[in-house]
C-alpha cells in the first residue's frame, strides 16, 4: 500500500467488513454447535420437535380459518383496520418478549469472555451473538407465518396482500426484538451488579408482576363495553383503540381501500426509523459490558448463617433432617425456586378475582391454595432430582448404596412447602366460609393431593434429569426440564379439580357410589405417585460419574 493516510471512511469501512466477517465466523459456530448439540441430545431433540410440531403445525391448523377470513377481508373493499393493528401490535409484543428471553435466559453456547475479548473485536462479538440468539429464538415465529401465508393468499385471491402485509410487520418486530434485548441486558446488568439482596430482588420481582397484572386487569374491565359483542371485536377495540397502531394499519392496507391516516405515516416512519437506532443502542451498550473488566460476582449468601440446628420436627429420621437442609438452602438462596415463577403467574387469576369480585374469592381460594401446595410439594425439588446437587453428586454416588434417602428428603421438603398452602392457607379459608363438611373434606383431600404430587414429580423429573447449568430469570443453575415442568403443573389441575369435586361428596354424602368413587380416585393417583417414586430410584440408583 502507499504511504498516503487512508480516509476516515476507508477506514471505517474496511473495520465494518472485518467486523461482519468475524460476526458471520461466532454465527455460523455458534449455529453450528446448537444443531449438533440437540440432534446428539434426545431430550433437547424431542423438545425441539415439540416446538416444532406446535409452531409448525397444530397453530396453523387451528388459525387456518381465520387466515382464510383475513385474507378474503384484505380484498373485500373494506380491509380490516382493527384486526391488522391487532398483528401489529402481536409482532410488538413478539419482538419484546424474544429480545427480553436471549437476553436474560443466555442462548449461546459458546463462553464468550474472557478469550473472545482478544480475539475478535468487542462489536463483531455483539454481531455474531445478537444474530444468532436471535436466529435461533425468532424461527419458532417465523415457521407458523410462513405456513399461514398461503392460506392468507388464497382468502384473498392476491398474493400482493400477503407481501405487504409481511413488508409491514418486519419493522415493530425487528425495533421492538433490538428494544426488548437492551431492556433485557439492562436489567440483567443491574441484576449483578447492584449490591440488592436476593429477597428483596425476588420481592419486587412478584410485587412488580402482580401489580402490573392487576393493572393490565382493571384497565381491561374500564375499556371493554357492556354490550354484547364478539371476544374478537372486544379485543381489538381494548388493544388497538384506534391510534397509533391502527392508524399505521390504515396506511398499509391504502392500496385495498383504507382511508390512510396521518397519524399512520407519522408511526410508521417511527418505527422504520426504531431498527437502525434501537440496534445501535444494543450494540453499543453489550459492547461496552463485553469490554468491562470482570469483576467477582457479589456473594449474596455471604451474610447467612453458617450452621443451624436441625428443628425439632425434623429430627425424627434422615430424611426429614435432609428436607431441613434443603428448606435452609432455599432460605439463604430462593433462586432455588426461580422454575416456579409460572406457578405465581398462573395464581394470579385469583389475586384479580379478589379485586374484581371480591365475593368469589371465599369460593374459589381454597381449592386453588390445594392445588398450588401440590405444586408446591412436586415441583419445588422433585422435578429435577439430584440435578442442582452436581457438585455433591460424586460423593454421593460412592459414599451411598441408594439415593433413596435423597429423594425422600427432597419429597419431605417439597411437601413441607406445600402444606403451608394446603392447610395453612386454605383450611381457615374454607372455615371462614363456614362449611364445616367442605373444611372437613379438604383437609382431608390436601395430604393426598400433595403426596401423589410428590411422587409423580419425582419419576417425571427422573425421566429426564439434567445436570447443565443455565440462565432463567437471571438466575444460573440446573434447572428442571420445560417439558417436564408444564407437564406437571398442567396435570396437577385437572387431577386437582377432580379431588375438589369427589371429596365434599364423599364426606357430606358417604353413600357407597361417592366413598367407591373417591376410593378408585385415591388408588389410581397413588399408583401412580408410588410408580415415579419407585422408577425416579431405580433410574438415579443407576447414575454413574459418567453420567453428570
Amino acid at each position: 500500500m502507499s504511504g498516503r493516510a487512508q480516509p476516515p471512511s476507508e477506514r471505517g469501512d474496511r473495520h465494518l467488513r472485518h467486523d461482519i466477517r468475524d460476526a458471520w465466523v461466532v454465527v455460523r459456530t455458534e449455529l453450528r454447535a446448537r444443531v449438533r448439540q440437540t440432534l446428539e441430545t434426545p431430550r433437547q431433540l424431542i423438545s425441539v420437535a415439540m416446538l416444532l410440531l406446535l409452531a409448525g403445525i397444530l397453530l396453523p391448523l387451528l388459525c387456518s380459518d381465520v387466515a382464510l377470513s383475513y385474507g378474503a377481508s384484505l380484498t373485500s373493499g373494506s380491509p380490516p383496520v382493527g384486526r391488522t393493528g391487532l398483528l401489529v401490535t402481536a409482532a410488538m409484543g413478539a419482538g419484546l418478549y424474544l429480545g427480553f428471553s436471549t437476553a436474560t435466559q443466555q442462548l449461546q453456547l459458546g463462553t464468550l469472555s474472557p478469550l473472545v475479548r482478544t480475539a475478535v473485536p468487542p462489536r463483531a462479538v455483539v454481531f455474531g451473538r445478537l444474530t444468532s440468539e436471535l436466529t435461533q429464538a425468532i424461527v419458532f415465529v417465523i415457521l407458523p407465518v410462513v405456513l399461514l401465508l398461503p392460506a392468507v393468499v388464497i382468502g384473498a385471491w392476491n398474493p400482493i396482500p400477503a407481501v405487504l402485509l409481511i413488508l409491514a410487520l418486519v419493522p415493530p418486530l425487528l425495533s421492538s426484538a433490538f428494544a426488548g434485548r437492551l431492556l433485557g441486558e439492562g436489567l440483567t446488568f443491574a441484576n449483578r451488579w447492584l449490591g440488592v439482596g436476593i429477597w428483596t430482588k425476588g420481592v419486587v420481582l412478584l410485587t412488580t408482576t402482580a401489580a402490573a397484572y392487576l393493572g393490565l386487569q382493571m384497565w381491561l374491565g374500564s375499556v371493554l363495553p357492556d354490550s354484547s359483542m364478539t371476544a374478537t371485536e372486544a379485543g381489538l377495540q381494548t388493544i388497538v383503540p384506534g391510534a397509533p397502531l391502527q392508524a399505521y394499519a390504515s396506511v398499509v392496507l391504502e392500496p385495498f381501500g383504507a382511508q390512510a391516516r396521518p397519524l399512520g405515516l407519522v408511526v410508521g416512519a417511527v418505527l422504520v426509523a426504531a431498527v437502525p437506532l434501537s440496534l445501535a443502542a444494543t450494540v453499543r451498550f453489550e459492547s461496552w459490558l463485553l469490554q468491562r473488566e470482570p469483576e467477582a460476582d457479589r456473594d449474596e449468601t455471604a451474610h447467612a448463617d453458617e450452621s443451624r440446628p436441625v428443628a425439632a420436627p425434623f429430627r425424627a429420621t434422615t430424611s426429614a433432617r435432609v428436607a431441613w437442609r434443603y428448606l435452609l438452602r432455599t432460605r439463604r438462596d430462593p433462586a432455588m425456586l426461580a422454575h416456579l415463577f409460572p406457578v405465581f403467574v398462573g395464581s394470579l387469576g385469583i389475586l384479580s378475582t379478589a379485586v374484581t369480585d371480591p365475593d368469589t374469592v371465599l369460593w374459589l381460594a381454597p381449592g386453588t391454595a390445594v392445588i398450588v401446595g401440590a405444586a408446591l410439594a412436586g415441583g419445588a425439588y422433585c422435578l429435577n432430582p439430584l440435578g442442582d446437587d452436581r457438585d455433591q453428586l460424586p460423593l454421593v454416588l460412592t459414599s451411598t448404596g441408594s439415593t433413596t434417602m435423597l429423594l425422600r428428603g427432597r419429597a419431605l421438603a417439597g411437601l413441607t412447602l406445600g402444606m403451608l398452602f394446603a392447610w395453612g392457607l386454605a383450611v381457615p379459608l374454607e372455615l371462614a366460609d363456614g362449611s364445616g363438611t367442605h373444611t372437613v373434606a379438604l383437609a382431608l383431600f390436601a395430604p393426598v393431593l400433595l403426596l401423589a404430587g410428590a411422587g409423580t414429580a419425582l419419576g417425571m423429573g427422573a425421566l429426564s434429569p439434567k445436570f447443565k447449568r443455565n440462565e432463567y430469570l437471571n438466575v444460573e443453575r440446573a434447572h428442571p426440564s420445560l417439558i417436564v415442568s408444564i407437564g406437571y403443573m398442567f396435570g396437577a389441575i385437572p387431577v386437582g379439580i377432580t379431588g375438589l369435586v369427589l371429596f365434599p361428596a364423599a364426606v357430606g354424602d358417604p353413600s357407597a357410589v361417592n366413598l367407591t368413587a373417591v376410593s378408585i380416585y385415591i388408588l389410581v393417583i397413588g399408583a401412580i405417585s408410588w410408580g415415579g417414586y419407585a422408577a425416579a430410584v431405580r433410574r438415579l440408583d443407576r447414575l454413574t460419574l459418567d453420567d453428570i
